[in-house]
């Protein structure tokens, strides 16, 4: 059904299933960049203390059942044959999204299997998202940037407002540090159901030892621990956990290393924050041979501010197009950079990840990012399972 503003259909698929996620302590984040990483944070703290967590994401790299765990377990095929057999009726009468049929499914999912805890990625937004529709006990704000301009709107005020729009009711909020025109529309939004933000001071960041790489994750780091330990009023939670788990985290796709000699790594990174963000990460790096950057990204996704960085990074810039009818023509993707010998095309995604692997030498570095949709190939490839 692609994809539908609107909660009247989530809470009717929740109303059918008997309004499941009532019945366990859920936490709904919100944002722009740094969702997952947050949610594989507080997760894997959690699952240190020893409770049992639900966690919803997306999207996924493989497989779809990747967005639905319980303490880090996929959702088994028969839990889904099963739901989509006793509801699918309904769900065609009232012409449910892919993703508010995820939901109701997810959060069913985690009452059966009796979780205490279940952890909420916003899709899309906040106002109009499925998520917004399971009233949850807390909300963490990650920081909100422009992207899904062409739903949320062209200006940062209006896609924090949209974002905002997920308080919804009286509960904790932890937010990470916010621009001033994001953080008048969370304050605002708050105002009226009388929640008091509890914002991160990024200048009185702690420093955590984490298994993600980047400074950026050391935010996410500060975020996840802020907001665990609001939770510890409600969980066993030991401090001691919170270093643990925070150690612990996996969540691939994010700055992730595949292979060295060459070093190659994988980002999922897909808008302009988030490809600075990355950009940063590998200036950090030390490396002695050439830089090679493999990109496809979405038809809806704007580089523009974001080019004159990636030619300085990198000495060979890849265009390539995933095989999507999402996915941006490589003519348009590489219209983007300076039409030099940096800048090279190849068509299928797969040959060129199989040429710049020929090309490079073992000091050299392999950049792969632009999206999610990377997945299927990357783990193919590199023999990995997400």
């Amino acid at each position: 059904q692609g994809i539908k503003l609107g909660l009247e259909r989530t809470s009717e698929l929740l109303d059918l299933c008997n309004n499941p996620h009532y019945n366990y302590f859920s936490v709904q984040i919100v944002g722009t960049n740094g969702k997952g990483s947050t949610l594989a944070m507080i997760s894997s703290i959690l699952l240190d203390a020893g409770i049992t967590v639900g966690t919803y994401t997306s999207p996924h790299l493989v497989d779809f059942k990747e967005r639905i765990k319980v303490n880090s377990e996929k959702i088994t095929d028969e839990y889904i044959h099963n739901f989509i057999y006793t509801y699918k009726e309904k769900i065609i009468d009232i012409e449910a999204t892919f993703f508010e049929v995820m939901t109701a499914l997810a959060v069913k999912f985690f009452y059966d299997k009796g979780v205490d805890i279940a952890l909420l990625e916003t899709g899309l937004g906040g106002q109009y998202d499925s998520v917004t529709a399971c009233n949850s006990d807390m909300y963490i704000f990650t920081e909100i940037s422009k992207d899904h301009s062409h739903l949320l709107g062209d200006e940062i005020n209006e896609i924090a407002k949209n974002k905002a729009m997920a308080l919804t009711h009286k509960a904790p909020c932890i937010s990470s540090s916010q621009a001033p025109e994001v953080k008048l529309e969370l304050d605002k939004q708050a105002f009226k159901h009388d929640i008091s933000i509890s914002y991160i001071n990024n200048k009185k960041l702690k420093y955590y030892d984490i298994s993600l790489y980047g400074s950026h994750q050391n935010i996410n780091a500060n975020l996840a621990a802020r907001a665990v330990k609001e939770l510890r009023s409600h969980f066993d939670i030991s401090l001691n956990s919170i270093n643990t788990g925070l150690k612990k985290t996996h969540w691939p796709g994010r700055f992730q290393k595949l292979n060295s000699n060459p070093i190659v790594l994988f980002d999922v990174c897909h808008n302009e924050t988030s490809i600075f963000t990355f950009l940063d990460s590998i200036k950090g790096l030390n490396i002695q041979g050439k830089k090679y950057l493999i990109i496809s990204i979405q038809k809806t996704k704007d580089i523009r501010n974001c080019k004159y960085q990636i030619h300085d990074v990198f000495d060979i810039i890849c265009c390539t197009r995933l095989e999507n009818k999402r996915m941006m023509y490589t003519t348009e993707l590489a219209s983007n950079f300076k039409d030099n010998s940096q800048r090279i095309i190849i068509e299928d995604a797969q040959a060129a990840i199989e040429k710049m692997l020929s090309k490079s030498s073992p000091e050299d570095l392999i950049a792969i990012i632009g999206t999610h949709l990377w997945g299927p190939i990357i783990s193919q490839k590199f023999n990995y399972l997400f």
